[in-house]
């Protein structure tokens, strides 16, 4: 093998290395918090790998399929998930998820990267708010068996699909602490429920980030190989520690990295 090729080969394997290892975060952090998508994949990739914007906010969608499956059967095999949330929220997520995708064409990408540096803060704020002792209310995860009220697991589903396809997300960015916040989940139940919602809002967003030329499918191969891995893991550091010690700690890193990323945004358009 020539040096040229060889130095090419060296390239290529640190590159792959790169890839999956990024991969290997997100599905971490997706198993742990229901939290992936463009609300870590995007920022790692404009940083670290230097990645086009656009590029950056469609290729880490794929890997949430993979990610969120391996981690939503963690969870089911724990009984945590509710399968009536599920029904509600994903139908309705799904179109408004391929509407928001496509409106990618018009949104200006600066603005798309400043609200990507927005749920980063956002999803910081959800996890250091939720207070461990809270109860959920018996309407979504409780003992009672009564059910949330359709319209408004719709209601959310509709909202989260379309900020989740503008953004190439998942939708766990939102589902999380809407389920935490609004119906009074646990955060581990809402991350569960949110996983297995997760698919069905990704895979409009792909089609059509996919047409748009939003997504590198070699990136999104070496995401996913590291994602699953991750996604699996994350899910049974979840399970096996308690939320509280695994949550703030994190929220602090994920404060800091929004603030930086929003940095970097501002920086660019100025």
């Amino acid at each position: 093998m020539s040096p040229a090729a060889r130095m090419w080969s060296a390239v290529d394997s640190l590159r792959w290395s790169e890839g999956v290892g990024l991969g290997l975060l997100q599905g971490v952090v997706g198993g742990v918090f229901g939290i992936g998508g463009s609300s870590i994949g995007t920022p790692l990739l404009r940083m670290l790998l230097d990645t086009p914007p656009l590029v950056a906010l469609g290729t880490p969608l794929p890997l949430t399929v993979p990610s969120s499956i391996a981690a939503a059967a963690a969870y089911r095999r724990r009984g945590m998930v509710n399968w009536r949330a599920v029904r509600w929220t994903a139908p309705v997520a799904a179109p408004a998820a391929a509407a928001g995708a496509v409106s990618t064409r018009w949104v200006p990408t600066q603005l798309v990267m400043m609200l990507v540096a927005l749920t980063l803060l956002l999803a910081a704020a959800q996890l250091w708010r939720r207070q461990s002792g809270a109860q959920p209310r018996p309407d979504l995860f409780g003992s009672s068996g009564v059910s949330a009220r359709p319209w408004a697991l719709a209601s959310v589903g509709v909202l989260v699909g379309a900020a989740s396809g503008l953004l190439a997300n998942a939708g766990g960015f939102l589902l999380v602490p809407a389920y935490v916040w609004l119906l009074r989940a646990r955060v581990r139940e809402a991350a569960a429920t949110a996983l297995c919602c997760a698919p069905f809002i990704a895979l409009p967003g792909i089609v059509v980030h996919g047409l748009l030329g939003h997504i590198d499918p070699s990136l999104a191969l070496q995401l996913a190989i590291g994602a699953v891995a991750g996604s699996v893991l994350g899910a049974r550091l979840s399970l096996r520690f308690q939320a509280i010690r695994l949550r703030r700690p994190f929220a602090v890193l994920l404060l800091a990295f929004g603030i930086y990323f929003s940095m970097r945004v501002l920086n660019s358009t100025s």
